[in-house]
């Protein structure tokens, strides 16, 4: 499950899906249920593929290859989420580009994204959450290797401004074994 939200407003922010309700100043919050399952599927409203080598799966279980990727989404374990499937003819160096749609956090004085992110095999690659600055995108949070068989929170600070633009960035590691997913 992703937000973007401030952490300054002290008006309570639960990060369940059976909570979303409770949300309060929340300017993005996605947790792919209204995706379609496929290769790749069809991305939640205003998500793009970002240009990489291969695109991002919309997937709901286990991935295609053993000992690697989750065993399913982070909210119920039954729910969707996106990851890379590196499995051939995907070769080393791959990348896979997910965009989201621009948000607004002009009445956000201190903006963050938080989000659940599964590394798991002998050959992860590195997941980058980028910002546009201008033309430009910029890592603003970067992660490589294997984090283990289980679901991990980041929260990473944004750049101010009236809107934010943010996309996921993976590149593949050296074989099959690196399926990367936020959640």
């Amino acid at each position: 499950q992703m937000v973007v939200f401030d952490p300054t407003h002290t008006d309570g922010f639960v990060l369940s899906q059976a909570a979303q309700a409770d949300f309060i100043d929340c300017a993005l919050l996605e947790d792919f249920e209204s995706a379609t399952v496929g290769d790749p599927g069809v991305y939640p409203t205003g998500w793009l593929n970002g240009g990489g080598t291969y695109p991002w799966r919309v997937h709901s279980g286990s991935t295609v290859s053993s000992n690697t990727g989750p065993s399913g989404d982070h909210t119920s374990g039954s729910g969707k989420y996106i990851y890379c499937e590196t499995s051939a003819p995907a070769p080393t160096g791959s990348t896979f580009i997910i965009q989201m749609p621009p948000t607004s956090v002009a009445a956000f004085s201190t903006p963050v994204c938080t989000f659940w992110y599964h590394l798991y095999g002998a050959t992860m690659g590195t997941l980058n959450l980028e910002q546009q600055n201008g033309s430009a995108w910029t890592t603003i949070w970067s992660m490589s290797g294997d984090q283990g068989n289980t679901w991990q929170q980041a929260t990473v600070p944004l750049t101010n401004g009236s809107s934010v633009s943010l996309r996921f960035h993976y590149t593949r590691g050296t074989s099959y074994t690196g399926d990367a997913a936020p959640d």
